[in-house]
């Protein structure tokens, strides 16, 4: 019910239109921190922040975001104490199906705390929860945000297994009973290689990786 309350834009009066940016999602979106839904009673928030006292691990905080583009998303939060605290972030489908997870490190530190990367699928409504781990300590964050860090992935050969791969150059290349593609022989002949058919979903520029699984040249 949460995430099925809103299809994304605006809903009523046409005049209440709110352009997303195309490269950060601020938690919770358009809304301020005290928009959050809070779960426990070790957690309270007002329009400056959300805070943490005495944490009993049972206590976190609920945003609904639309996200517009799929990929991968850098997760900063910004600790205004020094207690300890140790966030974690959870990212939840309307399935209630947990996608993707980013957690710090136990930490007294205040200021930018940078919990790593988080996986948005596709564009759709989520659920995001925000916990803080640390037992017995207050904390209190002023911000919380998604910044678009690229990474919408194309797995080449898309969804195909490598058996699927189109060879070329006879002998010099195969694929083995373990579904590795292998060049053996001279590798370097200029027809021998192996291709998929990809569907990519976005233009621009790919970062390409390979995992090699030999020592030879």
């Amino acid at each position: 019910l949460f995430l099925a309350a809103t299809d994304g834009p605006n809903i009523g009066d046409p005049r209440w239109g709110v352009e997303v940016g195309e490269d950060a999602i601020d938690i919770p979106g358009t809304l301020p921190l005290d928009a959050a839904v809070l779960n426990g009673t070790k957690i309270s928030k007002t329009a400056e922040a959300i805070s943490w006292s005495e944490n009993d691990t049972k206590s976190f905080a609920s945003f609904v975001i639309n996200a517009t583009k799929s990929g991968k998303y850098n997760v900063v939060l910004t600790e205004t104490t020094s207690s300890g605290h140790n966030y974690k972030v959870s990212v939840i489908d309307i399935d209630g199906n947990i996608l993707s997870v980013a957690e710090g490190q136990n930490s007294w530190e205040s200021g930018a705390l940078t919990l790593g990367q988080i996986t948005i699928p596709e564009k759709d409504n989520y659920l995001v929860r925000l916990e803080n781990l640390t037992q017995y300590s207050s904390s209190s964050i002023s911000a919380f945000q998604f910044t678009y860090a690229g990474g919408a992935v194309v797995d080449i050969p898309g969804t195909l297994p490598n058996e699927d791969a189109i060879l070329g150059g006879n002998d010099k290349v195969k694929v083995d009973e373990e579904g590795y593609i292998c060049f053996s022989g001279d590798g370097n002949v200029p027809n021998c290689y192996a291709k998929w058919n990809a569907n990519f979903t976005k233009k621009g520029k790919f970062e390409v990786s390979l995992s090699v699984a030999t020592t030879n040249g």
